[in-house]
C-alpha cells in the first residue's frame, strides 16, 4: 500500500467499526420485499403483450400504415380482380377468356427525356420479346428461375424509329 492509501485505511478505521455493529431497522426487510412484490406484481400475457406495444409507438404507426397500405392496394386492384372474374364467369367451362382480354400491362417507362413522347407526331405501337432478366433493371421483381425467359413488352416508337416508352406485358395466366 502507498502512503496515501494508508492515510485513507486509517480514516476509515471508525466508520468501518459502526457498520459492523450497525443493525438494521426492524421491519426493513419485510417492506422491501412487500415494495418489490407490488412493483413487480405478475402480469398477464395480455398485459405484457399491451405494455410492449404501448412502448414501441413505432410499431403502431408501422402495423397501421400497412394495413393502409394494403387497403389502398387492394382499392386499386379491385377493378382488376373483377373484371378477371366476369371474364371467367363468362367463359364456358374448362376454356380461358380471349387472350386479347386477359392481359395485364405495367406503366409505360419513358426512354430519354419525356418530352420527346409529347413532342412525338405520328408514333406507334411495336410488340417486342426481350429477356425477363431486363425487368430488374426498371425496379420490377424478377424470378430468378425464369430469368433466361423472353417476356413481351409493347414499345412506344416514334416518328424517327427511336424508342420513345416502354411497358412490359403479360396474359393473367403466364407467370412472371
Amino acid at each position: 500500500m502507498t502512503p496515501d492509501e494508508k492515510a485513507l485505511h486509517a480514516a476509515y478505521a471508525p466508520l468501518r467499526q459502526d457498520l459492523a455493529t450497525a443493525v438494521p431497522p426492524a421491519g426493513l426487510e419485510e417492506g422491501l420485499l412487500a415494495a418489490f412484490r407490488q412493483q413487480h406484481a405478475p402480469v398477464s400475457r395480455w398485459q405484457r403483450l399491451l405494455q410492449w406495444l404501448r412502448q414501441d409507438r413505432g410499431l403502431y404507426l408501422s402495423l397501421g400504415g400497412s394495413c393502409v397500405a394494403a387497403l389502398a392496394a387492394l382499392m386499386w386492384l379491385r377493378p382488376m380482380l373483377w373484371n378477371e372474374t366476369q371474364a371467367l364467369q363468362a367463359a364456358p367451362a374448362g376454356t380461358l377468356a380471349p387472350a386479347a382480354s386477359t392481359e395485364l400491362t405495367t406503366a409505360f417507362f419513358p426512354l430519354g427525356d419525356p418530352a420527346r413522347i409529347e413532342a412525338a407526331q405520328h408514333a406507334r405501337m411495336v410488340r417486342v420479346s426481350m429477356p425477363r432478366a431486363s425487368l430488374a433493371a426498371y425496379g420490377l421483381p424478377v424470378n430468378p428461375e425464369l430469368a433466361d425467359e423472353a417476356i413481351e413488352a409493347d414499345l412506344l416508337v416514334g416518328d424517327d424509329g427511336a424508342p420513345l416508352a416502354l411497358r412490359f406485358v403479360r396474359g393473367k395466366y403466364q407467370l412472371i
